[in-house]
């Protein structure tokens, strides 16, 4: 929703703007991925740039969860020595 009211406000140019901006500004390890991922073959760049930003979100929350895994396994084997 978000990208298609930017779209609309912006005129139909900055469409692969938006897409760009999102490999661009993200964090520096979810950029190459990112980068790995954008197909130059397509010219839907909103649902294209919409795909990326919902699997980046996902990557985030992903990377999260096994940080906290981590610190759980870890606390665990502390708790138990």
């Amino acid at each position: 929703m978000y990208l298609v009211a930017i779209s609309e406000a912006t005129g139909s140019s900055a469409d692969y703007l938006v897409l760009n901006n999102i490999v661009q500004y993200a964090s520096p390890q979810l950029r190459t991925v990112l980068m790995a991922k954008v197909d130059q073959s397509r010219t839907d760049y909103l649902q294209h740039a919409e795909e990326l930003a919902h699997f980046a979100q996902s990557w985030e929350t992903e990377s999260t969860k096994q940080k906290s895994l981590g610190r759980e396994t870890v606390n665990a084997v502390r708790e138990s020595s």
